[in-house]
């Protein structure tokens, strides 16, 4: 980051609805009534299944600030709204993700959590302040992929012209993925991209935990440049890679944390997660090809652990009582791996992130967005949420 107290010839502007063009003089004056008094604060009566440009930016220049009031709470709509990033006249989005996941809680929910990239004041407000360089147009466009009239959205874009981008540069990637639900012995893939050098920087995860006990066993893989069947950086477990340990609960720090955390009352089983893990001082660095793994691994509960386990040399576990105890939870058979540790367990969970890395810009377009069917399903707000604790 450049220090504060420097001078710059770099120019500062902001897009807003008021002023879409970010030019010199026109804040709180374009398309409004020229009197500065609140004209036009927002994007008004965006029409289902429309696509507005949000703004059309000519480099060079550096992106340094995007922020969105949250348009609607509910989660259909949260997972309905599409935020989408183009760089230097390409056809291809860079960045594509609904807003909520994009800007750091999954599920459709919102949470109160800050960190240097990506927060929710209050749970009301998004912002993103990841530096986006481009050299010769940046363009971000709003789709309302629901079935209902947005009524208004507050939005803006706080850049910079004149800042000097080099082939050295990467352009900023964000994308949304979802595996519901992801299967059983297979690892689920948050990111998997080829064609150039880059770095990955962070990423969002949400977890809907489709079975009893603990799920996060699964170590956090990162293949670089052409590893194959082993990865050059491996985990010890999802809690871990959130620099904590033995199991995780709700909690918000600068880099690592926990936004949203509910049990299922009924079930007393943790129902939706969602954990954010950004790498700012040990950057993912790759030269041609990057893909990022989360296993899929299980264990017991304290419950397992405590009536089941008996003391053999090594501290091993009862292996036949665990089995037993899995069958009465329904984990049982082929979720297991032959030769794995007898208190692990293999299972089957719905997955969701948002990957963030920079690269250069490639011929090859980011996967297709799940459709709408697949990013709402399931996602709906339980009653138990909205419930206080006492």
């Amino acid at each position: 980051m450049t220090p504060p107290y420097l001078f710059s010839k770099l120019e500062s502007r902001a897009i807003t609805q008021e002023n879409p063009t970010g030019g010199r003089g026109l804040g709180g004056k374009g398309r409004g009534n020229g009197n500065g008094r609140k004209g036009a604060p927002a994007l008004r009566f965006v029409q289902p299944g429309s696509v507005h440009e949000l703004c059309n930016i000519e480099g060079p220049g550096m992106v340094r600030h995007i922020w969105f009031a949250r348009p609607d709470e509910r989660p259909e709509f949260l997972r309905s709204y599409i935020l989408r990033i183009y760089w230097d006249d390409s056809p291809h989005p860079s960045v594509e993700a609904p807003i909520g996941d994009f800007f750091g809680v999954a599920h459709g929910r919102t949470a109160h959590f800050m960190t240097p990239w990506v927060g929710m004041p209050e749970g009301r407000g998004f912002h993103c302040y990841f530096p986006m360089p481009f050299s010769r147009r940046c363009r971000i466009t709003f789709e309302n992929d629901s079935p209902e009239e947005l009524g208004m959205l507050f939005y803006q874009v706080d850049y910079t012209l004149g800042d000097e981008v080099t082939d050295a540069m990467g352009r900023f990637h964000a994308h949304f993925r979802r595996q519901n639900p992801c299967p059983v012995s297979q690892d689920y893939v948050l990111l998997d991209t080829q064609g150039s050098p880059g770095v990955f920087v962070g990423a969002m995860v949400g977890v809907y935990v489709l079975g009893s006990n603990w799920w996060g066993e699964g170590e956090m893989k990162f293949y670089l440049d052409g590893d194959e069947q082993w990865p050059t950086i491996c985990g010890t477990g999802a809690e871990d890679y959130l620099c904590s340990g033995w199991g995780m609960g709700l909690h918000e720090a600068i880099y690592t944390g926990v936004n949203y955390f509910k049990r299922d009352p009924a079930t007393t089983w943790e129902r939706f997660v969602s954990f954010y893990r950004f790498h700012v001082l040990d950057p993912i660095y790759f030269q041609s090809a990057l893909r990022v793994e989360l296993q899929q691994l299980g264990a017991p509960g304290a419950e397992f652990l405590g009536e089941n386990s008996v003391k053999k040399e090594g501290d091993t576990h009862d292996t036949a009582a665990l089995r037993e105890a899995y069958a009465k939870k329904g984990w049982v058979g082929p979720h297991v791996h032959p030769g794995m540790s007898d208190w692990l367990f293999d299972r089957s969970d719905d997955y969701c992130s948002v990957a963030y890395w920079y690269q250069n810009v490639t011929k090859n377009p980011l996967p297709p967005l799940p459709s709408r069917a697949e990013r709402l399903a399931g996602i709906a707000l339980q009653d138990w949420e909205r419930a206080k604790p006492a």
